[in-house]
């Protein structure tokens, strides 16, 4: 009884925080060259900019000075097709510029394609909102396409608060069954090793198109399987889930959700396998710093007085709220 002011206080976040899970839904700017000196260009803002713009902060793509641009088509919502010119040059060594991504937290994802079929990706945020088109090439390196994926593995995973909750107690569960020394590397290890493998399958089939499921069912379902973790800490909860079973079983699931956000930044067709790969890594590199943050602040805590059986239980009636608001709001969204 003594969380139970917890309740109220959650509930009351989660209807905010809800609205950023999974909240790795960028912009995107597709150009492709049509002649030596025009270029189609089809833009989609980042999802919800449209009802934060206000004044002179629409989020928009901005062109080099010396093109001209002839709108084709367009609506509420930002998105926009034009027509784009820019002289003998193209785009050869032009800057490409999202402004104001702040106002959306989120990133934008640029595509550029020529004649010829080579192409260039680039994601640009608010700290970094240029793309730079390499002068003399039209191609972009292997570097640039892993290094750009990779980075949107890993802010995609920082991003999603419902997949960090769910390392969370998963990383409890594991200090539950093996509380120190030996013991305890081992099963972090082996429960990290399961999840990175499960997700990984559903990620790659997802993302290529051989497993397609709806994306409101997968998230509700992922939300829920915080609920399974918050009640497997709970008194006598432990010892009827393993936790290596459940970081396969639910990690299937997350893979969902990590190639839904990789649909939405879309794959480059001529380095298809080297961008899955970089992504799935980028997910594993924010995993592990963010497991190892979780071991060392949990050790740190205890040592400043909290035992670890009132951390897990707090952890858990805690986060098991969050997890079934969530999951309740998640199933509702199925009929609007």
């Amino acid at each position: 009884m003594r969380l139970a002011w917890l309740v109220p206080l959650l509930l009351s976040c989660v209807g905010h925080h809800e609205a950023r899970a999974h909240a790795f839904s960028p912009g995107l700017l597709e150009v492709q060259q049509q002649t030596a000196d025009s270029f189609l260009v089809h833009w989609t803002p980042p999802r919800g900019s449209a009802e934060s713009e206000s004044g002179n902060l629409k989020v928009e793509p901005i062109f080099p000075a010396d093109c001209t641009s002839q709108p084709l088509a367009g609506d509420d919502s930002g998105a926009a097709t034009l027509l784009l010119r820019c002289g003998d040059q193209g785009l050869d060594g032009a800057t490409l510029t999202i402004r104001n991504l702040a106002v959306s937290r989120s990133d934008a994802l640029v595509r550029l394609r020529w004649l010829d079929g080579s192409d260039l990706s680039g994601v640009v945020h608010a700290g970094a909102p240029e793309l730079r088109v390499p002068a003399g090439s039209r191609h972009g390196s292997g570097w640039q396409v892993g290094a750009h994926y990779a980075q949107l593995g890993v802010r995609h995973i920082a991003a999603g608060w419902d997949h960090l909750m769910f390392l969370y107690l998963l990383v409890l569960l594991a200090r539950a069954r093996h509380p120190t020394g030996t013991g305890l590397a081992k099963s972090v290890l082996w429960t990290a090793t399961a999840f990175t493998l499960a997700h990984s399958i559903t990620l790659s089939m997802a993302a290529l198109g051989v497993l397609r499921l709806a994306p409101q069912p997968v998230e509700a379902t992922i939300a829920l399987s915080i609920c399974f973790l918050a009640a497997a800490l709970v008194p006598k909860g432990v010892t009827t889930l393993r936790h290596q079973d459940a970081a396969f079983a639910f990690g299937l699931l997350h893979g969902l959700g990590f190639a839904g956000a990789l649909r939405e930044a879309g794959l480059p067709p001529t380095h298809l396998p080297l961008a899955l790969l970089s992504f799935n890594v980028g997910v594993e590199i924010g995993q592990i710093l963010f497991v190892s943050a979780v071991i060392v602040a949990v050790a740190g805590v205890e040592r400043i007085g909290l035992t670890p059986r009132r951390l897990q239980l707090a952890s858990a009636y805690a986060m098991g709220v969050v997890a079934a608001a969530a999951t309740i709001e998640r199933v509702v969204l199925f009929w609007r």
